[in-house]
């Protein structure tokens, strides 16, 4: 049977690929997607996805 949770009002889910927990920094290091977005506020209706990528890449 499916529990069915509450959606907090102003969330964001993100639902990724592997390719983003397996994504490298220049020094071999892995992307750590909860550490470094936990807090992160994305404004997805002007651009879903350049704040990530950035965040990802940069």
């Amino acid at each position: 049977m499916a529990a069915v949770r509450g959606f907090p009002a102003r969330a964001t889910l993100l639902l990724h690929t592997d390719g983003l927990s397996e994504a490298r920094n220049a020094r071999g290091e892995f992307y750590d997607p909860e550490a470094r977005l936990a807090g992160c506020t994305f404004r997805v209706y002007d651009d879903p996805q350049g704040p990530l990528l950035r965040e990802v890449i940069g």
